[in-house]
């Protein structure tokens, strides 16, 4: 079965909260997405987590000329299930914070 696949490009995505409603927040969550691909955009000032995504064998996740900043959580986070690796590239992007050190400018 494949999953949805995500494009975000030229976006902006700010998590911060109104004072008076101080609800946390969080950016995208992918859960094995078939692909999910971020270019030229920017996450920053989440309470949690930018970007989180879940990968198995078929999901296929691309970060590129972006920036990821300023979230109490990881910027960005990425989980691989069992199995064989997913495809993932992340390449010419600016975190602050992130869980994603294997994957830094190599793809799999």
């Amino acid at each position: 079965m494949r999953h949805a696949a995500l494009r975000i490009e030229n976006s902006y995505f700010g998590g911060g909260t109104d004072p008076a409603e101080p609800t946390p927040t969080g950016g995208v969550f992918a859960d094995r997405p078939q692909l999910l691909l971020i270019r030229n955009s920017t996450f920053t000032a989440f309470s949690t987590t930018g970007v989180e995504v879940v990968a198995d064998a078929n999901t296929a996740v691309s970060l590129y000329n972006s920036i990821f900043a300023y979230s109490n959580g990881d910027d960005s986070k990425i989980t691989t299930l069992a199995g064989s690796p997913p495809d993932i590239r992340i390449s010419y992007n600016l975190f602050q914070t992130q869980d994603c050190n294997a994957y830094l400018d190599v793809g799999n």
